[in-house]
């Protein structure tokens, strides 16, 4: 109802003002600028979606996030072989190895795919999702909001705010 009340609103808006006759000076020539507003699609963000896992849309990176005791954000990678974990009070620590054990264990390929431009988050951690790779950022923190970590299928970068 809000909805199509503000786009009545900013309807009749444009079309008042676009429409509204200019005053013209001695020759005839406007001398108010005309203004005119065009209406855009619109769209509503959908919400943040609540998953404790998943993998990335192109299935090379596997993130879980959890609320618990541990309370962190991470992500990781078959090939080549890293990890990287966000605690809730904003420190990152990445794991780069040679073997998987030491920094990935029990990869899920079943876990749920946040696909581009989605993201989820829980009371501490918020993950998004882009072409550019899976960011992860605390979200509840007072001194550690904002930091976090990027990962991508060919780098990981720290994002501080």
């Amino acid at each position: 109802m809000w909805l199509r009340c503000g786009a009545a609103v900013l309807i009749a808006l444009a079309v008042g003002v676009s429409g509204a006759a200019s005053a013209t000076g001695g020759g005839g020539e406007s001398t108010s600028p005309r203004v005119s507003f065009a209406a855009g699609p619109w769209r509503l963000a959908a919400p943040p979606l609540r998953l404790s896992q998943f993998l990335s849309p192109d299935r090379k990176l596997w993130c879980a996030i959890g609320d618990g005791p541990r309370g962190e954000a991470w992500c990781g990678s078959m090939t080549p072989r890293r990890r990287v974990t966000l605690k809730r009070n904003g420190v990152v620590t990445i794991c780069r190895r040679t073997t998987l054990d030491d920094c990935l264990q029990n990869w899920n390929p079943a876990a749920p795919v946040l696909g581009y431009g989605r993201r989820t988050e829980n009371r501490s951690f918020r993950c998004t999702s882009a072409p550019n790779g899976i960011t992860c950022t605390v979200i509840a923190a007072v001194g550690a909001r904002g930091r976090g970590f990027r990962i991508s299928a060919t780098a990981v970068t720290r994002i501080a705010p």
